[in-house]
C-alpha cells in the first residue's frame, strides 16, 4: 500500500508515516520535549500522592505542582526558579489516569458523623507505618 494512502486511512500526516518507514524517527518515540522525571520517578510521585489521599490528605493541583517543583529541585533536574507548570500537570494526569485530583471538601455533617473509631484508628496505623518506614519516630 502506498504511504500516502495508508496515512489517509490512519488519519496521520504522510510525512510522519514516511519518516517512520525510512527510519528517520524511531517507532514509539514521542514528539516534543522529554518529561522532567523518568517513569520510575513519576511513579514514586504518583504513589506518594495516592498514599496521602488514602490517609485523608488529598492534594490539590497547586499542591501537586509544588510537590513536583520540590522533587525536581531535590533531584537536581530543575533550579528553584524553573517552575513546573500547568502543561506538566495535565500531562502527568494523562500518564497516570488513576490519579483523581480535586479540591478538598469541607467536612459536612454527614461525613463528620460517618467518622468512626475504626477509620481514625486506621489513619494512625497508616501514619505509624509511614513513620517507621522512614525512621521518623523519636527514640526514647
Amino acid at each position: 500500500m502506498a504511504i500516502r494512502k495508508a496515512a489517509r486511512l490512519c488519519g496521520i500526516p504522510p510525512q510522519s508515516l514516511r519518516d517512520k518507514v525510512t527510519g528517520k524517527t524511531k517507532i514509539g518515540r514521542k514528539s516534543g520535549p522529554p518529561t522532567i522525571f523518568t517513569s520510575s520517578e513519576e511513579s514514586l510521585l504518583k504513589d506518594h500522592i495516592l498514599l496521602l489521599a488514602k490517609v485523608g490528605y488529598p492534594l490539590s493541583r497547586r499542591e501537586v505542582i509544588s510537590l513536583a517543583i520540590n522533587s525536581a529541585v531535590l533531584l537536581q533536574k530543575r533550579g528553584p526558579n524553573n517552575k513546573v507548570g500547568k502543561r506538566w500537570f495535565e500531562g502527568f494526569l494523562k500518564r497516570w489516569p488513576e490519579l483523581k485530583i480535586g479540591r478538598p471538601q469541607k467536612l459536612s455533617l454527614k461525613r463528620a458523623k460517618a467518622s468512626s473509631e475504626e477509620i481514625v484508628n486506621n489513619y494512625f496505623k497508616e501514619l505509624d507505618l509511614i513513620m517507621t518506614k522512614y525512621n521518623l519516630k523519636e527514640k526514647p
